[in-house]
This record gives structure tokens, sequence and C-alpha cells, in this order.
């Protein structure tokens, strides 16, 4: 496959399917907290809705932290065996749906129940370190602001706060977290996340914007199945400049997790 962007790093899990290709991004994720955490250090990751990363959340619930002594849990083991501290990740969401948060179309219900509800009683991350977006507000513009403040309080950078990760998925359309097409015209300047009216779904979605998406330290895409096959070569081809994945992909260094795609 031949790539456009220079910026454009493809991780090694690009052979893997189902399961294996859960597992390598699980993997994928604990390199990269081990990487980056240091004692006393909290990190901060957007975690996006959607099918394709519940999956992936399932999974890292399970094995991948600790509770016990949390302090040097990447001091005492080899590289192969480093666990994330509970405590040492505050999650957020990219996007939602105007649906309350009980409804099952709802990003911040599939969260809570894949990540924050650990089987076999193994520690998972802490549950009270979830910001979601505050949707049962009912304003959709009064929530998408609190959540704004939100970010600033939490996520250090300034103007812009700078996560440390931003997860996202694309869709068949290229849309990302909820930045459809055609929905460019509606962003506000300086905001970092706002509510967007997608005419194509009928229906109104909150959504980071472009300018938290590019001042993150490291942005990843994940994207899995045949259906999303047609996509991702046109992106990384560069055929498909007009699509808000390619707008992000053309300006900041992004990391893809791909299966086979098969």
């Amino acid at each position: 496959m031949t790539h456009r962007y220079e910026n454009t790093y493809i991780d090694a899990v690009r052979s893997h399917a189902g399961e294996c290709f859960v597992n390598a991004c699980v993997e994928a994720f604990r390199r990269w907290a081990c990487s980056v955490y240091s004692p006393g250090r909290t990190l901060t990751v957007a975690l996006s809705g959607g099918t394709t990363p519940e999956p992936f959340y399932r999974a890292l619930a399970r094995g991948v932290f600790v509770k016990d002594d949390a302090s040097k849990a990447f001091d005492v083991c080899d590289e192969s065996g480093r666990k994330i501290p509970s405590d040492a990740i505050r999650w957020f969401q990219t996007d939602e749906r105007c649906v309350p948060t009980g409804y099952p179309e709802s990003n911040q219900r599939m969260i809570r129940e894949a990540l924050f509800n650990p089987e076999e009683n193994r520690p998972g991350p802490n549950s009270a370190m979830f910001h979601g977006v505050l949707v049962d507000i009912g304003d959709h513009l009064f929530a998408a602001q609190k959540y704004e403040q939100v970010f600033r309080e939490f996520v250090p950078g300034s103007p812009v706060p700078s996560f440390d990760l931003i997860l996202l998925g694309v869709g068949e359309d290229g849309h990302i977290a909820s930045l459809f097409p055609g929905t460019e015209s509606q962003i506000i300047p300086g905001r970092l996340f706002q509510s967007v009216e997608v005419s194509k779904l009928g229906t109104r979605r909150f959504t980071m914007t472009p300018l938290i998406l590019e001042a993150a330290r490291l942005v990843v895409i994940m994207a899995a199945g045949p259906h999303k096959a047609d996509v991702v070569e046109n992106l990384l081809a560069g055929r498909a400049p007009e699509l808000p994945a390619a707008r992000l992909i053309a300006r900041r260094p992004v990391v893809w997790w791909l299966d086979n795609l098969k």
C-alpha cells in the first residue's frame, strides 16, 4: 500500500484479525502507557464510541491494570510484564450521541460497561477517573460547554489542552469522532468540544473539534473489518482529501491500528 502522508504510521497489528487483533491493540496500548507513564503523573486518554473499539475496551479491562502497590507497577516488572496502575489514567470521550446515558445507543454506557466492569474480579481502571459527556443536562449547548470546561480542568496544556492519547475510529464515510462530512461549517473557532447537526443521520451529536484533535500528543485511528477496507485504502493513498479523517492525517502524525480488513 502506498502512503501519501509521511507522518502516517501503521502499528504492527496489520496481519491480525478478530481476537488476535484486539489483543495486539491491548499490547500496543500497554507498551505506550509504559513508555510515557512516570510515578505521580496522570495520563489523559479520550475514547471513541462505536462498535469497533468495544472488544478492545473489554480486553483492556482484563489483566492490564493493577491496584496493589500501584506506584511501583512500572518498576518491578520487566518490559513484557508491566501493568498499568488503575488510577494512572483519566478517561474522556471523543464524541457522544444526544441520548440519555441509560440508552443502548449511548457511547458512554458502552464504555462504562466494557471498560469499567472487568470480568472475574480482576482489577480494571478506576471508574471514578472516567469523565463522560454531560448529556443528561438536557441542553446540548450547555452540556458541550461544561464538557469543554472538564477538558481545561483536567488536561494539561494552554491555550489548547493536549491529551496524551486520543483513540478514534473511522467511518465508511471518512468521519472521525462525530465530525461527519458536511459538518465542517458548523465548527466554532476556538471551541474544543461542541454539538453538531448531522443531516445524513437526522440527529445531533457531540464531538471533539479539529483544534483539540490536532493538539494531542498521540492520535490513534482504529479500523477493522472488510467494510472499512475501501475508506482506509483511500485515506492512506491520499485519494479523499476532503474527508474529515483525511484533513486530520494531513495536519498531524497519526498511528493506525488495522486488522487485515478482510
